[in-house]
């Protein structure tokens, strides 16, 4: 429902960088601790007997020119199609404090419909990512969600905001849309996995 909606999406391997980045590491680390704990509601061709999980981590820019709107969420009300979907505030520079607000969604809601057209009787809540390292951790099959547009509060520039998102699921089976492309290989030009250990018994 998207006008680039087909169109084939490359994204290159997290660089070194990013990988040995201290704050990047222990946000994954404090997803994968989340995580470890829970039951999500199953979703078709993924592995529940796996003790791993498939995480893709992603930066995600919204501009808003003078000439066009950026919008978080182009889909309306969706569902990521994994596990659980986390998003971290980045930063933003000249956007509105009305921007960007988050709806949850009941499962009821119908799909692809736009922030105007949301039915206030399925909205289980509204958040907004206002500071640096803001985040939200979502079970992205019990709940779908909604963004609100990115507004310029000085119209007559650029308005941007940053978020990092982390989608993760386990490992794909046969019949799933990333057969065949998930992988445990660790890449030989990063330093060591990323990992956590709870501290204490």
């Amino acid at each position: 429902m998207r006008h680039d909606s087909g169109l084939v999406r490359e994204f290159s391997p997290i660089e070194k960088s990013v990988h040995e980045n201290s704050v990047f590491r222990a946000l994954v680390g404090f997803k994968n601790f989340i995580v470890a704990g829970t039951v999500p509601q199953q979703r078709p061709y993924q592995d529940y007997e796996s003790e791993l999980w498939i995480t893709t981590a992603f930066h995600l820019r919204t501009i808003t020119t003078p000439e066009e709107l950026g919008e978080p969420a182009l889909e309306g009300v969706h569902s990521d199609g994994v596990d659980h979907t986390m998003t971290v505030l980045l930063t933003t520079d000249n956007m509105s404090a009305d921007s960007a607000q988050t709806r949850l969604h009941d499962n009821a809601q119908k799909n692809a419909i736009t922030w105007e057209e949301n039915d206030p009787k399925f909205i289980v809540t509204t958040v907004q990512h206002t500071h640096p390292l803001d985040t939200l951790i979502v079970f992205d099959h019990e709940l779908k969600h909604s963004v609100s547009s990115v507004w310029a509060t000085d119209p007559s520039r650029d308005a941007t905001r940053d978020m990092l998102i982390l989608f993760t699921r386990k490992p794909a089976l046969e019949g799933h849309a990333s057969w065949g492309l998930d992988s445990i290989q660790r890449d030989a030009d990063l330093s060591d996995e990323i990992s956590y250990a709870p501290v204490g018994d």
